[in-house]
């Protein structure tokens, strides 16, 4: 057996506001006993003391392995291909915008380009940034837990 744990890291500060993540974790990938692909999925919010909405762009880095396909999730020289998608059907994959990536671009408090917009109690508007994870079959990582760090940037 082989536990998995992914986390999300960043911060980020501009009008006021705040984004929070989320962990990943794949749970047990077992290369005898896994029989279709290992999907998790996660959210990060961005939180904007503002009344009006406030449009973004969140990107979302290769992490260890540098590039976006396929990640890496890593326990010593041990690798763990997986990568991270803006859908739920896991077509797009979750990065910067460049080779075949996609950035998510939302607006707070409003639902719209695979982000859930809200209006929590106070003043803030809320954007909901969905993140969906697959670890494809095949691979026979060594046993124990693999883990990437990913980086979450939002602009303004």
């Amino acid at each position: 057996m082989l536990p998995l744990f992914f986390c999300f890291a960043g911060l980020a500060q501009a009008q006021d506001c705040r984004l929070t993540t989320n962990p990943l974790a794949f749970g047990t990938y077992d290369p005898v006993e896994t029989v279709a692909p290992l999907d998790a999925s996660t959210q990060f919010l961005v939180d904007c003391r503002d009344p009006s909405r406030v449009t973004f762009t969140a990107t979302l880095s290769p992490g260890n392995s540098g590039t976006y396909t396929p990640r890496e999730l890593r326990l010593g020289t041990s690798r763990l291909p997986y990568n991270l998608y803006r859908d739920a059907a896991r077509t797009i994959v979750f990065g910067d915008g460049t080779g075949g990536t996609q950035a998510a671009v939302c607006r707070t408090g409003t639902t719209g380009n695979g982000c859930t917009g809200s209006n929590p109690p106070g003043p803030d508007r809320r954007a909901t940034v969905p993140v969906y994870g697959r670890i494809p079959l095949g691979a026979d990582p060594a046993a124990g837990p693999h883990s990437d760090t990913i980086i979450v940037t939002v602009t303004f």
